[in-house]
């Protein structure tokens, strides 16, 4: 594996980049201005969503030495996190796109309440691309890494596509701002700032229609059993349901793998879109 790939991939924390050794140009500086993005999956207020951040650099820049994320607000869902969960994903690209790296971003270390070690891993070979530690700040985030130097200050160009998937918690309704503050080995310094408007969806009911209905009520007789739900258009999402009965039983001892033991029509959409499903064990 090629060192500059490995300083890289330490050097950006969710870009975990990047650039393929190449070699020494005279240490000219050919510039340094990584194009960055950052997007949110949703911007409701208080809730779970997915935050990703983007960099790329062309061939031929001063290669990267440090990177720092942070925000004005909101906050990663660390208390919900252990060791050994996936919490996001990345596609990495090096040397110009000739080497490219699917990613899993998984935590090996839980620090403390507020901080977090996570890792790279590549999930075709295993191989580890690098580590991060990501932190509540109260208010905001903070995401830091640093490379060790290589012999050489160019990258072959680079990009990375990284995404932490419905872990950071948006703060309430208002601005928040994040700052990326990218260092170069030849001491160039980028900063730059995105904006997002967080709003307050107003809850606008939760009241799904529910029925239950058996083919007979004869005592100690196999029937069907047919429940049916429905939700008007606005209402908010529904996220767990459970059916529970005082008595009686489903007929397990006689069922196989493989068995169709019912069927179900489903409805999305407000009606436009429907299917007729089988229900096997």
């Amino acid at each position: 594996m090629n060192i500059d790939f490995i300083k890289r991939l330490n050097c950006f924390i969710l870009v975990l980049i990047i650039g393929f050794l190449t070699p020494l140009i005279s240490n000219a500086q050919s510039g340094f201005s990584p194009t960055v993005s950052i997007s949110l999956s949703n911007t409701d207020c208080n809730s779970l969503a997915d935050l990703t951040v983007s960099v790329s650099q062309d061939a031929g820049e001063v290669d990267m030495l440090s990177s720092l994320f942070t925000s004005s607000s909101g906050s990663f869902d660390i208390a919900n996190m252990n060791v050994g969960d996936i919490i996001g994903s990345a596609l990495l690209s090096a040397n110009n796109g000739a080497n490219t790296f699917n990613a899993e971003l998984t935590v090996t270390n839980v620090v403390s309440t507020s901080e977090v070690i996570v890792q790279s891993t590549d999930v075709n070979t295993g191989l580890v691309l690098g580590s991060f530690t990501i932190l509540n700040t109260n208010p905001g985030i903070n995401i830091f890494a640093t490379t060790i130097p290589d012999g050489n200050n160019i990258t072959s160009g680079n990009s990375s596509i990284v995404t932490f998937e419905d872990v950071f918690v948006n703060p309430g309704a208002g601005p928040l701002f994040f700052t990326t503050t990218l260092a170069s080995e030849l001491g160039d310094q980028d900063v730059q700032n995105f904006s997002f408007s967080i709003v307050c969806v107003p809850n606008i009911g939760f009241s799904p229609d529910v029925s239950i209905s058996l083919s007979n009520t004869d005592c100690d007789s196999l029937s069907d059993l047919t429940v049916s739900v429905s939700q008007d258009a606005g209402e908010v999402d529904m996220f767990s349901s459970l059916f529970t009965s005082n008595s009686g039983s489903f007929d397990i001892a006689n069922m196989n793998v493989g068995d169709v033991i019912g069927i179900s029509t489903l409805s999305a959409n407000n009606g436009a879109i429907t299917s007729n499903a089988d229900l096997t064990v």
